[in-house]
């Protein structure tokens, strides 16, 4: 960096920025604070001799309008959370913080109030950056607790020093409520009708940002709103919160008078640097006097987008590097015992000629670690628009390390598969880095949405005092979530907090819970629980809850569409059957194996017709038969009685009583229901 580009001051007051401003050798100014400091910085390079342009951010409330058709289709206590959430990130200490919210009256802005509540009174504060700035924040709430019409919410709890509750406050209306309280304090203003809110920020002073959240239904509300926002604020968001930029091409972190001194440029994202930039032209000017950037024969010619066209084409692959990382792991429950209290992971690094770099992310271990680090010598040099033949030749080179196949259960015993992941992460990631793209745009059609619903993966956690491993435990966590994840976790009110402590955190609304670890009907409680707590919403017709369980479908009796006996390899006597079609076990070798069939999951499980009963006796194994679910998971084979040979779809089958021999021929079936003939192979 060259000298001088860097420096940083410490002083008291407004006197220390006064002088830097009046300084000859500075032509221009960028400041995010108060108020009073942004006009004070303001007037002093106004009187300078050669005046100069000052960018200052100061002070925004944010408006927020919740739409009544919005607020009619939302778990109200999802989204109390994200506010709150919004509200106190960073104690409150973002420019963009919401400090008002347009509320519509009704049962539901009763329930959005008293969830709100809820959320900020379990808060403790958190330490803001002076004790100048925690001083201001204690002023300004003491005003908004003291003014006429304002009720106090809700309210947290003080932590020690420079770290003020979190407090939010219900108004009558936005008299006295419009000043900037800097920190983690926010105003709830009702509303009958949307002309109130618009005319309420017709009166408001310019501002960084608005958000409104809006349903179709609102369309109407939402057309009268636009015009009015447009000319209050530098940001629109629809349907999110405020805090929080992204630095791109689109972004403008600014806003008219006051919230910024000047609107005409944004402070974050790529069209900052124009606040400091000033345009020439230059006009028949000899070729080999103008500078170098604007030449005729500046290779590949003066157009950018030609160039990073170019440069992208010719990127080749620099270096590849591979970074083994770990962290702690829970006591997680599975089939096959308790995790590790640590967990790895390798990043697979690739830089290009140009210095970008594309990341990925695989399994840990010293084998995917060597691998990669082995496939660096195909890969150098290479250029990067290859990487598809790149990735083959890997695959191709290092086949024979994948000879242990998946494993038994849920052990994976492959190695070249994960380093041609991570390396084929890592390449697509630098390649949408140079296109300029996200990495959807380079996978089949395109990408087709900006966001999908998490579904969150739940599991049973064992009690860590049970053993000398070191498990880490948060008894003092930041929120729930860090502290419920680390506990034991075996009944279905422990499961449920689980849940709850994963909405609060990630704002989950659907889970699935990984089982195989209790008697089935213990594991259809949890779910029931979860169910209870955590209803389907209607907008999601398919149902996401899973559950694995001991007894085949047979836990799953009268469950309903509460649970799904899903896919899944099913034990018996040490080796695994691989399973097919909608999962329904024949009920003689049920029966017979019922303890043996932990990786079975419960859903709605048919009933077996009766001559399918009959023809499969006790004591005798039987093929599982999944081809009634259809072309996407066809029959993947069927064992000739009378030789053992295999069809050329397979499957394993058990070895002593369950020898293949011993299995019975099918019964003819009609061309309707007979799975055949496409070879394909599916893998549960």
């Amino acid at each position: 960096m060259p000298h001088g580009s860097f420096s940083f001051l410490l002083g008291e007051g407004f006197e220390l920025g006064r002088a830097l401003v009046r300084d000859p050798r500075i032509k221009a100014v960028g400041f995010t604070g108060s108020r009073a400091g942004g006009f004070a910085l303001v007037e002093a390079a106004s009187k300078r001799e050669e005046p100069i342009p000052v960018y200052a951010e100061m002070s925004s409330i944010n408006p927020v309008v919740v739409l009544p058709g919005f607020l009619q289709e939302q778990d109200t206590a999802t989204f109390a959370q994200a506010y709150v959430g919004s509200l106190t990130l960073g104690s409150g200490q973002f420019c963009t913080n919401p400090g008002l919210l347009f509320l519509p009256t009704g049962a539901e802005g009763d329930a959005f109030v008293q969830a709100t509540a809820d959320a900020v009174t379990g808060l403790i504060g958190q330490p803001m950056l002076t004790a100048g700035i925690a001083e201001a924040f204690e002023t300004g709430t003491g005003r908004l607790k003291a003014a006429e019409g304002v009720h106090t919410v809700g309210e947290g709890s003080a932590d020690g020093q420079h770290a003020p509750a979190p407090l939010v406050s219900l108004s009558e209306g936005i008299d006295g409520v419009t000043d900037e309280v800097f920190g983690a304090s926010g105003v709830i203003v009702r509303y009958d009708t949307v002309e109130d809110p618009a005319t309420s920020i017709e009166g408001l002073e310019g501002q960084l940002t608005t958000t409104v959240h809006y349903a179709p239904a609102d369309k109407e509300a939402a057309q009268r709103l636009l015009p009015i926002l447009e000319l209050k604020v530098g940001r629109v968001l629809f349907n999110g919160w405020p805090t929080g930029v992204e630095v791109g091409h689109a972004m403008v972190h600014g806003g008219p008078f006051p919230a910024t001194s000047n609107s005409r440029t944004t402070s974050v994202g790529s069209l900052a640097i124009e606040r400091f930039q000033r345009p020439v032209a230059y006009r028949d000017v000899p070729a080999d006097l103008l500078p170098e950037a604007v030449r005729d024969d500046n290779p590949p010619g003066p157009d950018p987008e030609s160039r990073r066209s170019a440069r992208t084409m010719t990127a080749t692959i620099k270096s590849v590097e591979v970074v083994p990382v770990a962290g702690h792991d829970s006591m997680l429950l599975n089939l096959s015992g308790a995790h590790a209290p640590f967990f790895t992971r390798n990043i697979a690094i690739v830089t290009d000629s140009d210095g970008r770099e594309g990341v990925g992310e695989v399994p840990g271990g010293e084998a995917i670690k060597g691998t990669i680090e082995d496939a660096a010598a195909l890969l150098t040099g290479q250029p990067v628009a290859k990487y598809k033949s790149l990735l083959r030749e890997v695959a191709t080179g290092f086949k024979d390390r994948d000879k242990g196949g998946r494993g038994l259960q849920t052990f994976d015993l492959r190695t070249t598969i994960h380093a041609v992941t991570a390396l084929e992460s890592a390449l697509l990631d630098l390649s949408g880095r140079a296109l300029g793209v996200p990495v959807a745009e380079l996978l089949g059609d395109g990408q087709q949405r900006t966001s999908v619903p998490m579904l969150g993966y739940l599991f049973y956690v064992g009690d860590p005092d049970r053993t000398d491993l070191p498990y880490l435990r948060e008894a003092n966590g930041r929120d729930d979530w860090s502290t419920a994840r680390r506990e034991e976790a075996m009944t279905p009110e422990a499961v449920v907090r689980l849940a709850e402590a994963a909405q609060q955190r990630y704002g989950f609304s659907d889970f699935k819970l990984k089982g195989g670890v209790l008697p089935g009907e213990e594991e259809v409680a949890a779910v029931t629980a979860l169910h209870e707590r955590f209803p389907r919403r209607a907008d999601h017709p398919r149902p996401q809850r899973r559950l694995a369980a001991r007894r085949g479908g047979a836990a799953a009796q009268g469950q309903g569409r509460r649970a799904r006996l899903c896919r899944g390899p099913v034990r018996c006597r040490g080796r695994l059957l691989r399973a097919r079609g909608d999962g329904r076990v024949q009920a003689a070798h049920r029966l017979a194996h019922r303890h043996q069939h932990g990786r079975h999951r419960l859903a709605t499980a048919g009933r077996r017709r009766p001559h399918q009963r009959r023809r499969h006796p006790a004591r005798r194994p039987a093929l599982l038969d999944h081809g009634r679910l259809g072309a996407r998971r066809p029959a993947l084979s069927r064992l000739r009685p009378d030789t053992g040979a295999r069809t050329p779809t397979t499957t394993s089958t058990c070895r002593s009583r369950c020898s293949p021999t011993s299995v019975p021929r099918h019964p003819a079936r009609s061309p309707r229901s007979t799975p055949t003939g496409s070879g394909r192979t599916g893998r549960a």
